[in-house]
C-alpha cells in the first residue's frame, strides 16, 4: 500500500515526484527544487497528496467535500460549526497500519541521516494551492514545531484537518478555488535548533526595488517573528549588477521574547535578556552571506522574487521555506540585474487606457513608434524592441510588463535641458 495509481504515499526530496506540485503541494515542491539545486535544506520527506486522498476516501470522511459545497460563508456560525466537525472527524480517523509503518520508516531514515535516533521534526502543511505566484495561503494551514516520534501521526492528521479551517474554506470560496481540486501534503522536516532565524525578501516588498534584499531577524525560532510577537532587527541591503553589497539600513529591534524548543516536545516562549535586546542578532558577515544566498535562490527561480524563511545554527545557514512574493508588479523583460534606477511612463495611462493590451495592440503601437523614430532620424540610436540583444547599442525606449507598454523616459528626465527636474529627486519609496 506504499502507492496508489503509481503515485507514492511518501517521497524524499531527492525523488522525481518531490517537485510535482500536485503531489507534494507548494511548500514541498519548493523545498525539493531547492534541495535538488544544491541549496542547504534540512533533511525532509513528504507525505503526498495521494495519501491525503486515500484518507479522504475513507467511509468516515468521504462526504466532507459535498458538505462544504453547501456552506454559506457569510453565516459565520454555520461555517465554524461545519469546520469544527470536519476537523474533528479527520483528527480522530484511524490510519491503516501500513500507512503508519511507512511514515515511521521514513522518519527512522531521517534520524539516520541526522545521526540521532529520535530527532525532533517540523510538521508543515503543504497545499496544492499555496505558495504560488498568484495566491498566498501563508499562515492558513497548520505547522507544528519540535514534534517527537510519539506525536508524529497525530500532528500529521491535524495538518490534514487544517485544510478545513473556517478561514481556509472562506478564502477558497472567495477566491473561486474549487475545494475538490485542493489537496494537502505534509512535509516532515528535520528540526533545526535555531540560534537566530527570520525572513528574507529578495526584493523590497514595499517599494518593489529588485536590487534590495530585506532581512528581518530574531533570536531562537522564527515563529515569534512570523506571528508578529516580536519586533525584529531589520536590514536593507543594496546589491548592484556587479554583486557589490552594501548594508544601507540597520534598525535594531527590541526582540523582547524568543521561542525555543522544549526537551519533551513543542516550544516555549522566554523573555530575552536585557543586554541581548540591544545586540544585533546577526553580524555583518552573516547578513551579507544571507543576502548573497537569497539572490542566488531568486536567480534559480528565473529572477522571480522570493520570500524566504531561514535559520542559523552552529554558524551554518539553512533555508526552511521559499515562496514567491505575490504583491509585486512585474518588471520589464531584460531588466533583471540593472542597478540604475529607471523611470517608465505608462503609454496606456497617458491615453486613458488602463486595461492590459492585446499582443496585436502592442505590436501596432510599436510599429507606429518605430515609424515616428525614423521620421526624426533617430532610429539608429533608439529602438522600440524589447530584445536588447537585437542591437545592444541602441537605447530601447519601449518596455513591456504585465501586458502593458511602458516608455523609458529616464533620458529625458536626466537631460541637461531639464535639470530643474533631475531624476535624483524622484521618491523611489513611492514604488
Amino acid at each position: 500500500m506504499a502507492t496508489s495509481n503509481n503515485i507514492p504515499f511518501v517521497v524524499n526530496l531527492d525523488e522525481e515526484h518531490a517537485t510535482h506540485l500536485d503531489i507534494v503541494g507548494g511548500k514541498g515542491a519548493n523545498l525539493a527544487i531547492l534541495f535538488q539545486r544544491g541549496f542547504n535544506i534540512p533533511h525532509a520527506f513528504v507525505i503526498t497528496t495521494n495519501a491525503f486522498q486515500y484518507v479522504l476516501n475513507n467511509e468516515e470522511t468521504k462526504n466532507i467535500l459535498s458538505i462544504i459545497d453547501n456552506i454559506d460563508i457569510d453565516n459565520i456560525k454555520e461555517l465554524e460549526d461545519v469546520s469544527y466537525k470536519i476537523k474533528q472527524t479527520i483528527s480522530n480517523i484511524n490510519l491503516s497500519n501500513d500507512l503508519i509503518n511507512l511514515i515511521i520508516n521514513h522518519y527512522n531514515k531521517l534520524c539516520e541521516k541526522s545521526n540521532n535516533i529520535n530527532i525532533d521534526v517540523a510538521v508543515r502543511s503543504s497545499a496544492t494551492a499555496e505558495d504560488l505566484p498568484d495566491n498566498s495561503f501563508a499562515g492558513q494551514h497548520d505547522t507544528y514545531l519540535h514534534v517527537k516520534r510519539d506525536n508524529l501521526i497525530d500532528k500529521i492528521k491535524e495538518c490534514w484537518a487544517s485544510l478545513f479551517t473556517a478561514q481556509a474554506i472562506s478564502y477558497r470560496k472567495k477566491s473561486n478555488i474549487d475545494h475538490k481540486i485542493v489537496k494537502l501534503a505534509v512535509v516532515i522536516q528535520e528540526m533545526i535548533s535555531s540560534e537566530v532565524s527570520g525572513v528574507a525578501f529578495t526584493a523590497n516588498p514595499i517599494t518593489g526595488l529588485r536590487n534590495e534584499v530585506i532581512i528581518d531577524s530574531t533570536y531562537g525560532l522564527g515563529e515569534a517573528l512570523v506571528s508578529g510577537l516580536v519586533t525584529p532587527d531589520h536590514y536593507e541591503i543594496f546589491i548592484d549588477k556587479y554583486e557589490n553589497i552594501e548594508i544601507r539600513v540597520k534598525n535594531i529591534g527590541e526582540k523582547s521574547i524568543h521561542i525555543i524548543g522544549k526537551s519533551d516536545g513543542g516550544t516555549e516562549t522566554l523573555i530575552t535578556d536585557d543586554n541581548n535586546k540591544k545586540i544585533e542578532a546577526l553580524s555583518d558577515k552573516y547578513i551579507i552571506e544571507l543576502a548573497k544566498l537569497a539572490k542566488q535562490i531568486e536567480k534559480s527561480y528565473n529572477y522571480q522574487p522570493q520570500d524566504l524563511e531561514w535559520s542559523f545554527n552552529n554558524e551554518k545557514l539553512y533555508i526552511l521555506q521559499a515562496r514567491p512574493i505575490t504583491t509585486l508588479f512585474p518588471i520589464p523583460k531584460n531588466a533583471h540585474g540593472q542597478s540604475d534606477l529607471r523611470c517608465l511612463g505608462s503609454f496606456g495611462a497617458v491615453q486613458g487606457f488602463l486595461e492590459p493590451m492585446t499582443p496585436l495592440g502592442e505590436s501596432t503601437i510599436r510599429t507606429l513608434l518605430s515609424c515616428f523614430l525614423r521620421i526624426l532620424h533617430i532610429n539608429r540610436i533608439t529602438s522600440v524592441e524589447d530584445d536588447i540583444s537585437s542591437n545592444p547599442l541602441r537605447h530601447h525606449i519601449c518596455k513591456s510588463a504585465s501586458n502593458r507598454l511602458w516608455i523609458d523616459i529616464t533620458g529625458v528626465l536626466t537631460s541637461p535641458l531639464v535639470r530643474f527636474f533631475p531624476i535624483a529627486r524622484i521618491d523611489t519609496g513611492m514604488g
